[in-house]
């Protein structure tokens, strides 16, 4: 079995596998909101912010693996931290500029 082990390895196609990760690593995803086409280590559109429908997220609490498009976790229901930060720039952007009373 060894002799058999060694020539599939040793094969021309046996790199195959390895070239079509690859591949899959550089194409791009098509925005479900928008169609933007995004580079496909992209987690959300970079021209109307929807998430990768690709991507997922790690909960901190339970480490349960969910949908990006999931605000909550699924588990017990933990908050996506992502959904939080971007949320509070929404907010932020939304409140204008900030100015100090003046006495």
């Amino acid at each position: 079995y060894q002799n058999f082990f060694n020539d599939l390895l040793n094969h021309p196609d046996s790199n195959l596998q390895f070239q079509e990760e690859e591949e899959n690593q550089n194409q791009e995803w098509s925005c479900p909101s928008c169609t933007f086409f995004n580079n496909s280590s992209s987690a959300s559109c970079v021209i109307c912010n929807t998430s990768n429908p690709g991507k997922t997220w790690s909960c901190s609490s339970c480490t349960f693996i969910n949908a990006n498009s999931s605000s909550q976790c699924a588990t017990c229901g933990t908050i996506n931290k992502d959904d939080m930060i971007k949320a509070s720039h929404i907010l932020e952007s939304q409140a204008g500029p900030r100015f100090k009373p003046t006495r």
